[in-house]
């Protein structure tokens, strides 16, 4: 048979057996419904890329990006709009001409 190697075949000739060349079974299933138009932007993604739909649909969600949160640019400006505020309402209150103590801008700051 293929997957049987003769004694005087070389190991560089050696064939890969039937079930290391199929892909792992899949048992389940996972379902969504689209528009007409939608089907057809994926059938037409799908033909682009010379692969089946189910195919296609498999790789674009196994690829997606995991979102695990924020990112470190959301973080980053979400601190540095705080700041902002910190620093920027002292000064609008000044400007009214309303008193700004050290006192009251450091109770803002702790909480």
């Amino acid at each position: 048979t293929g997957s049987m190697r003769r004694r005087s075949e070389s190991p560089s000739k050696i064939q890969t057996t039937r079930c290391e060349m199929k892909p792992p079974l899949r048992t389940k299933s996972v379902g969504t419904k689209v528009s007409e138009a939608e089907y057809a932007l994926l059938e037409e993604r799908a033909r682009g890329a010379g692969i089946r739909l189910a195919e296609w649909v498999r790789e674009a969600l196994l690829s997606a990006p995991v979102n695990s949160g924020p990112d470190s640019g959301e973080v980053a400006l979400d601190e540095v709009l705080a700041l902002r505020s910190l620093l920027l309402n002292p000064h609008f209150r000044a400007a009214k001409g309303n008193r700004v103590s050290l006192r009251s801008a450091s109770r803002r700051c702790v909480g």
